[in-house]
């Protein structure tokens, strides 16, 4: 397994580091103002297994949070793997839900890091 820090080839998806300037602050105050007053959170799954995270989402879905979901899992794709109209999409979402397929220690997959160029904020089980 290459994804733990202590593996003889470590293969991440991603890590962070600190930026070496400040983000423009006209660039941050573009994303923010692009987002829906109503901070609402977006799932994208097209695997519907592990059974708890259907389940989780149709838990945040009776309480006054907005999920959207999209995928063959719940919902419906309404871009169609077009990517110019995911990344439209996106635009409006503030959060992303990051649930990934199996838990082990260390590891993130692909579908924290994804959405980050989005100015989307992960929220990761």
């Amino acid at each position: 397994m290459y994804h733990r820090a202590f593996s003889d080839f470590f293969m991440p998806y991603g890590t962070y580091r600190k930026r070496e300037t400040r983000a423009d602050e006209s660039i941050i105050d573009k994303v923010v103002a692009n987002r829906t007053k109503v901070p609402t959170v977006l799932w994208q799954a097209s695997n519907c297994r592990p059974e708890h995270r259907k389940n989780l989402i149709r838990l945040l879905q009776k309480t006054s949070l907005k999920v959207d979901v999209f995928g063959t899992c719940m919902g419906s794709d309404p871009c169609k793997k077009d990517n110019a109209c995911s990344f439209k999409m996106y635009e409006s979402y503030r959060f992303y839900l990051s649930f990934e397929n199996s838990h082990c220690q260390e590891y993130i997959s692909e579908k924290t890091w994804y959405k980050l160029p989005f100015g989307m904020i992960p929220v990761i089980s």
